[in-house]
């Protein structure tokens, strides 16, 4: 009985095609040729269909129609997937959200706009525009600023390949603080950033890059900033000099001449020290960090009198550690 058995299949098996003759025969088969035409028709459809979609979305955004660009885009992802569409939504949300001052709508569009950039970078991390724009709204969140950097880094080596921001920036479509987006500007998002990460060796560097493409006051006072935390003084004090030989604004001056205090308090020039904050004063008359520092300087100077009111206007004008050398000291908050 076994060997009937075994002798049937052996049968079966002899009987059977070759497996290649098999698989040649399916795509000699009408019904195969039918359903691989029918889907290059469903395909090429597909791409028409994206690729003019794409190109009417790209065209509503370099027309300035934000809202009709974001309508279409939606339209379409409601019925498919397309990382080129959902791209050009990123963008158009992008460029929307730096031209509206409704911070409710403000912050649901950078929230969309992290989801759909998060998802495109996945696959494409090539486009220079996708990379900036992900990276400018990830510097702005102190958790994801060290990603946004490298971001925007690999953004701007990119454009000098692709030039998609170039092309945003010829447009100038882009409107960052009420300007036409210019490349200085991911320079300055790059800088602010390294500075709050306090990597900076790499600001000062991003900060050059901003003085050679746009200079401005408050590249100079950043440096001075930096300089100041990194212990070189002289340097500190080079550049907040010259914001102060270029720059009217009386709260600008009054912080100006607050860091240069702070310089040279930490030089030890208390002299120089008193006279600077002092001059503080006169630009700003609430400024809690001269009165405080003042009241440091009469302590060491075993003013007692004024060391009482200095530190007694720091507290004042709100100064935290004032308030608490206060109860220490036996000083009293308010005049008698």
């Amino acid at each position: 009985m076994k060997n009937k058995k075994k002798n049937n299949y052996l049968h079966y098996i002899h009987k059977q095609e070759p497996f290649g003759q098999r698989l040649l025969n399916i795509f000699k088969s009408k019904y195969f040729i039918f359903i691989v035409a029918a889907a290059a028709v469903v395909f090429t459809i597909f791409f028409v269909l994206n690729f003019r979609t794409a190109k009417q979305i790209q065209k509503l955004i370099f027309n300035e129609k934000f809202d009709k660009a974001i309508k279409v885009a939606r339209n379409y992802l409601e019925s498919g997937k397309s990382s080129a569409v959902s791209r050009l939504l990123g963008e158009a949300l992008f460029i929307k959200t730096y031209r509206i001052t409704d911070e409710n709508e403000i912050r649901l569009n950078k929230e969309e706009i992290k989801k759909i950039f998060k998802e495109i970078t996945k696959t494409e991390k090539e486009n220079s525009a996708v990379l900036f724009m992900y990276g400018f709204l990830l510097v702005e969140n102190a958790e994801e600023r060290d990603a946004g950097v490298d971001l925007l880094k690999k953004a701007l080596q990119l454009n000098k390949k692709d030039g998609e921001i170039g092309a945003y920036i010829n447009r100038r479509i882009i409107v960052i603080n009420g300007m036409p987006f210019q490349l200085v500007d991911v320079y300055e998002r790059i800088s602010a950033a390294l500075y709050q990460l306090k990597r900076y060796r790499e600001a000062i560097e991003y900060y050059n890059l901003c003085l050679k493409t746009r200079p401005k006051t408050i590249h100079y006072f950043f440096l001075a900033m930096i300089y100041k935390d990194l212990n070189q003084m002289e340097q500190a004090a080079k550049y907040v000099n010259i914001v102060l030989k270029t720059e009217n604004n009386k709260m600008v001056q009054a912080k100006c001449y607050l860091l240069l205090a702070h310089i040279e308090y930490s030089r030890n020039n208390m002299d120089e020290a008193e006279k600077i904050y002092k001059k503080t004063l006169e630009f700003d008359s609430q400024c809690a960090d001269s009165y405080y520092f003042l009241g440091k300087i009469y302590r060491k100077k075993k003013n007692f009198t004024l060391f009482n009111q200095y530190m007694r206007k720091a507290a004042e004008a709100g100064h935290e550690q004032a308030q608490r050398l206060i109860p220490a000291y036996g000083l009293n908050r308010h005049r008698r």
